[in-house]
């Protein structure tokens, strides 16, 4: 199963949505903003890195911030996603 057809069946099948692409209203796959710059190196830029959760819970995001790459370059290639959620 690919990434496209992952993220439908958890949409269709278990109501789950990515919180980046409700909040940043972007497309699966048109991601403007990498998650991960593969190697440390900032010119291969990829978006690999999701947050799901229930559809009922998206009016409930407070923030959503995506690290930049400079701050945390030191700890991982990897940018945190984090997610305020008001249960």
């Amino acid at each position: 199963m690919n990434h496209s057809a992952l993220v439908k069946r958890l949409r269709e099948e278990f109501n789950l949505h990515s919180v980046y692409h409700h909040h940043f209203a972007e497309e699966q796959g048109k991601e403007s903003r990498p998650t991960l710059c593969f190697t440390y190196n900032e010119n291969k830029p990829y978006h690999i890195d999701y947050i799901f959760i229930p559809e009922k819970w998206l009016s409930k995001i407070k923030a959503v911030e995506l690290g930049e790459f400079e701050n945390w370059k030191h700890l991982s290639d990897h940018c945190p996603l984090i997610v305020d959620i008001d249960l």
